[in-house]
């Protein structure tokens, strides 16, 4: 394409499952003001970034998610091979039931029958979410609802922010208009309802009112970063301060992560004694109550 004539940024939009509409931006405003090498060290530190944030994320959530997995293999394990034999040895007792192990009883009877619901249930929810995405409708209230979950709604809404502002920093300091610099962003955040209220800020720009002004009279904005902007615009500044409020998102970030593993630990460990008192009243309980009575 380029020794057909074509700029490098024309080039790069024949191929826009490769690049972005916000990497080509940023180098075809680094061909415009002469500084490509700027813009290639801009997409560079945000490429890195970017790397950084997945792999703190997955450090942060890989010890959880081996948890539960190593406590759904017992599950399955103890349900499809351990149960059977118990319930079959304390039927054979002749003895009068406690309520948990009638109910576990009753569960192994259920499990053996319908063994496949869950999977189809499971099935059924992996084809939802995929389905989903090509919804517009459905992932625009998901995206919205699921900046509210409790725990991960907070971590959620901080990373979305989070790009919002790398983006704005990057593509601002190359020199694009805010105007265009919303639409651009509103694109590649990955989240439909936050994606709609940039576009509500992007239509009060554009009948002329201030960044600030615009980001206060949507939801999606705290009030720390239109104040922010607010001084960045009477500085200046916008471009330090879209660094500086990143760079706090980013740090919001890591402590939210930290404060969700917390959370999630013992919350598995509680999970895990309810499973083994459980096992208790429904398995020992008999047990006990027919040595009691041989004694």
């Amino acid at each position: 394409d380029i020794e057909n004539g074509k700029s490098f940024s024309e080039a790069l939009e024949a191929h826009p499952h490769v690049f972005s509409r916000f990497f080509i931006a940023v180098v075809r405003a680094g061909e415009t003001t002469g500084q490509l090498d700027k813009s290639f060290h801009d997409l560079a530190a945000y490429l890195e970034w970017t790397i950084n944030l997945k792999a703190r994320i997955k450090q942060a959530i890989t010890y959880p998610i081996i948890v539960i997995v190593l406590i759904v293999i017992a599950l399955i394990i103890f349900i499809t091979y351990v149960i059977p034999k118990l319930v079959k040895f304390i039927s054979e007792m002749n003895m009068p039931l406690p309520l948990p192990t009638k109910i576990l009883i009753a569960f192994e009877g259920l499990f053996e029958r319908f063994w496949f619901v869950p999977l189809i249930l499971f099935a059924a929810l992996l084809i939802f979410f995929a389905l989903s995405k090509k919804m517009e409708r459905v992932r625009y209230i998901w995206d919205k609802y699921k900046l509210r979950l409790p725990v991960l709604g907070k971590l959620f809404y901080e990373l979305v922010i989070s790009r919002f502002l790398r983006y704005a920093e990057m593509l601002y300091r190359a020199g694009i208009q805010i105007y265009d610099m919303l639409g651009i962003t509103k694109e590649v955040l990955n989240n439909r309802y936050v994606e709609a209220q940039i576009e509500a800020v992007r239509d009060l720009v554009m009948g002329g009112e201030s960044l600030s002004s615009s980001m206060s009279k949507v939801g999606v904005f705290p009030l720390l970063i239109h104040r922010s902007v607010r001084v960045g615009e009477s500085t200046g500044t916008l471009d330090s301060i879209f660094q500086e409020l990143g760079r706090q998102y980013d740090e919001e970030i890591d402590r939210t992560l930290r404060r969700v593993v917390s959370m999630i630990e013992p919350i598995l460990l509680i999970i895990i004694g309810l499973v083994m008192l459980a096992i208790i009243l429904s398995v020992l309980w008999p047990i006990y109550t027919l040595i009691g009575k041989i004694g």
